[in-house]
């Protein structure tokens, strides 16, 4: 394949036709099989693809009940899978031995019908096609870039084919889509510090469990720099553990991740309220450190704080538990604005360069969170 070729596929990471829904009808029993061995009756009618039988496809492809008239020629350029096992010349026509089919050939309308192998779909497969499909009237859906689910079925697709080149378009729009590999930040702004002071990342914004499982089942090989911001995705949303505590199974995960998982939950707790119990610029005798230092002429905007001394770190708890932000944060403690949320009640007892200071620790206490994960779920 030339470099040019190459690049063309690569830009489609981020410009892969949606598609239409899928349309199949059913097969008609005109198949024969050929000379390479017998196969056994199958159990499961056959249904053929109205979207993807061309007339003068040379070959037939079966995904599961799903039968596929194709031109061979795509398939066997960017597929090992079908270049190396499946699409070489019939021993009947004296190749070498290297170079003859390694599957049972059955026919169907004159054409060879081959097996894609497990762990590949219709739907996946369909992806697949649409995205070597070339037709000029798909420059109309360049600017369209590809759902979530359409890079998951092209990585278990180009994973199962051996097309490399799929898997790594897949790869890189699904990198793009997570925000992968670093931690996600809230995206909220704090009412003390400028808007641009912030990130603001609209990639780091939660995802829906589901597509976290998604990604958590894909080949390792694929998903490794995906696997921490998935895994942190699923401790983070009510609806997966309403659906662990309703039935674990169902999650299709194993055993031994959940379990993982619903230390690391524990875990993360225990470290978010553990951060949030030390005041602003509390000092090591639990008295305040605030001061006006380089505020000249602006001392009414001293820490109302400041006064209470041992009683400062009580005030700041104090002021939590009014509004119940450890609760509303421990679920969500990489995403919550905690200063945002608390709002006025802050601004009223406490200066912006306490507040300031606070969200710059538990920023260092955030990525101290992110780098555990490793160790928790044995990442590296």
């Amino acid at each position: 394949m030339s470099s040019t070729g190459n690049q063309t596929l690569l830009n489609f990471a981020d410009h892969i036709e949606t598609g239409s829904p899928r349309r199949h009808k059913r097969c008609g029993t005109t198949s024969s099989r050929g000379s390479r061995g017998s196969q056994k009756p199958r159990s499961v009618a056959d249904v053929r693809s109205t979207e993807h039988w061309a007339a003068d496809g040379d070959l037939i492809v079966r995904v599961g009940s799903v039968l596929y008239r194709l031109d061979r020629a795509p398939l066997v350029k960017h597929s090992k899978y079908f270049e190396r096992g499946m699409l070489f010349a019939p021993a009947d026509d004296g190749g070498e031995p290297e170079r003859q089919p390694r599957m049972e050939v059955e026919r169907i309308e004159g054409c060879q019908v081959y097996a894609a192998p497990p762990g590949v779909t219709p739907m996946d497969f369909e992806v697949l096609l649409r995205l070597l499909k070339d037709d000029p009237t798909l420059l109309k859906f360049l600017d369209v870039p590809p759902s979530h689910s359409e890079c998951i079925s092209l990585t278990h697709a180009g994973h199962a084919l051996s097309a490399r080149l799929v898997s790594r378009i897949a790869e890189k729009r699904l990198k793009a889509l997570w925000g992968a590999p670093r931690a996600p930040y809230y995206t909220k702004t704090s009412p003390h510090r400028p808007p641009s002071s912030l990130p603001t990342h609209p990639e780091d914004t939660p995802r829906p469990y589901t597509d976290a499982l998604a990604i958590l089942r894909l080949p390792p090989r694929h998903s490794g720099a995906l696997q921490k911001r998935a895994l942190y995705e699923l401790l983070a949303a009510p609806a997966f553990w309403a659906a662990y505590a309703a039935d674990r199974a169902q999650l299709g995960l194993p055993s031994a991740r959940l379990l993982d998982l619903a230390d690391a939950r524990h875990a993360l707790q225990r470290l978010w309220r553990a951060a949030l119990a030390v005041s602003p610029r509390e000092g090591a005798d639990r008295r305040s450190v605030c001061h006006p230092v380089g505020r000249a002429g602006i001392a009414p905007e001293w820490c109302r704080q400041a006064e209470y001394g041992r009683g400062r770190g009580i005030a700041w708890r104090s002021m939590l538990a009014e509004g119940g932000d450890v609760e509303k944060g421990e679920g969500d403690p990489m995403r919550y604005d905690l200063v945002g949320g608390l709002g006025e009640r802050a601004r009223e007892r406490w200066c912006r360069w306490c507040l300031g200071e606070f969200e710059d620790r538990l920023a260092d206490e955030r990525m101290k969170w992110w780098g555990m994960m490793d160790e928790w779920f044995k990442l590296n």
